[in-house]
């Protein structure tokens, strides 16, 4: 019997359940400023974005508790998230430091969004717990993801809040920006982004990565094209078949793509360049 050629991914190391990836910072109450709201646990109502306010912090930003991160408001990135029987939004926060250094951070914010993963076990844990795992502990992907500031969960009764804060990407511009510069972008440079995009993420599939949600708005590069991070990783997960992993992101992607130039044909053919990944098929228009 011929021996399957298709490669599985590595093993990783699980963090243990109710062990923090890592070490908890000292409670500070270091808050001042403007437009500061809460995070409600009942289900909220779409709201307009709100104006933009500078917070002023007299410690580094890795101090504050669940609760500081939580009283912040700021700019509304995304709609409010209904799924997994709970909501989240994701705010747009800028934080002036003791060294008078204004830095922006994204704080995400959810309740009761809980799911069953391989990584825990299979024991219900909130989505941004998944996603720290892989802004801090998965080495595949270290140094290609915003830096993780903060990350806590709080349960009481039937309620479990969970706060994930990231750093800006600062230098860094997002796939769906880039191709929506006016005047679009010149054959060379679609190109040389398709080439450089499928060098990055082929040793990702390579070993079982899958985002999940391989969006443009979710793939982000330097201007030279040298350097590439990716976001949103809360539906991100390790499959043991790397062609799975590869084609349910790559199926994603290409649909996002449509219509805008990029030349998806170039960054299939490079995945189906290598050994691994020859028999590659992504159904639809660029099949």
């Amino acid at each position: 019997m011929k021996k399957s050629t298709e490669n599985h991914a590595l093993r990783v190391s699980w963090p243990r359940s109710g062990t923090p990836l890592s070490q908890p910072s000292p409670p500070v109450t270091v808050l001042t400023g403007s437009n500061r709201g809460s995070f409600a646990q009942e289900q909220p109502s779409k709201a307009a974005k709100s104006a933009p306010v500078v917070y002023h912090l007299e410690h580094p930003a890795t101090h504050l508790t669940l609760e500081q991160w939580c009283e912040m408001s700021g700019e509304l990135v995304d709609e409010h998230n209904i799924r997994w029987g709970g909501h989240s939004e994701v705010r747009k926060v800028t934080c002036s430091g003791p060294d008078q250094k204004t830095t922006t951070f994204y704080v995400k914010k959810q309740v009761n969004q809980r799911r069953r993963t391989a990584l825990s076990r299979f024991r219900a844990k909130t989505t941004y717990w998944v996603e720290r795992y892989f802004l801090e502990c998965y080495p595949p992907l270290s140094g290609h993801t915003p830096e993780c500031i903060f990350f806590g969960e709080q349960t009481m009764k039937k309620t479990t809040r969970a706060v994930l804060v990231v750093k800006d990407l600062a230098g860094l511009t997002s796939l769906e920006c880039w191709l929506g510069k006016p005047g679009g972008r010149s054959t060379w440079e679609l190109q040389q982004a398709a080439t450089r995009l499928a060098e990055f993420l082929l040793p990702l599939h390579r070993q079982g990565f899958e985002h999940g949600t391989l969006y443009p708005k979710h793939i982000f590069f330097t201007p030279d094209l040298s350097h590439f991070s990716l976001i949103d990783l809360e539906k991100s997960r390790l499959r043991r078949s790397c062609t799975r992993a590869a084609r349910q992101d790559l199926r994603r992607l290409a649909r996002s793509l449509e219509g805008s130039g990029f030349p998806f044909q170039r960054l299939l053919s490079s995945y189906r360049n290598n050994p691994a990944f020859s028999n590659l098929k992504i159904e639809g228009h660029f099949a």
